[in-house]
């Protein structure tokens, strides 16, 4: 016997599936024809309205719309931290830590809150060769020993 359902796309939805059977959606214009176990859809195109890594078929605007706005979201949050990142990384470049070890000296002592005992600490002297023989790290300052200069000498610190 042919069986020929007709209703709202709700209640072909919730018609279970007999062989030879066919549905009409009176909201959506969609045909079915039950073929064994399986509804196949004749007329009408499935439509997901959400994105998805596994369907085939096609996707509401709406919903491309909305995730398109997401990654917008997304793009304009990374570059944020890209600039955070670039900004503290020049701040730590440009603004470093300095002091002077006079002429005839052999120790300075510089402190900043960026020196930390278990940091990753570079030191720089404007003098080429110059180089600290001895040095003590603590949480906020650093104290760097050298072997004693006819001229003064600037001394940088880069702290990571």
């Amino acid at each position: 016997m042919f069986n020929i359902i007709r209703g709202i796309q709700s209640v072909v939805d919730n018609t279970p599936i007999v062989d030879g059977q066919m549905l009409f959606t009176t909201d959506t214009d969609k045909i079915y024809i039950d073929n064994g176990t399986t509804r196949i859809m004749y007329r009408g195109v499935p439509i997901d309205s959400t994105l998805s890594t596994t369907s085939t078929n096609a996707v509401e605007n709406q919903a491309i719309t909305n995730n398109c706005g997401m990654a917008s979201n997304l793009q304009t949050t990374i570059k944020t931290n890209i600039v955070s990142a670039v900004n503290e990384l020049n701040n730590s470049l440009t603004n470093l830590p300095t002091a002077t070890l006079s002429a005839g000296n052999t120790s300075v002592t510089i402190t900043n809150t960026r020196i930390t005992a278990d940091g990753l600490i570079d030191i720089y002297t404007d003098v080429y060769g110059v180089n600290p023989t001895a040095i003590e790290v603590s949480d906020g300052s650093i104290t760097l020993n050298f072997d004693e200069q006819e001229s003064d000498v600037q001394v940088k610190v880069r702290c990571l």
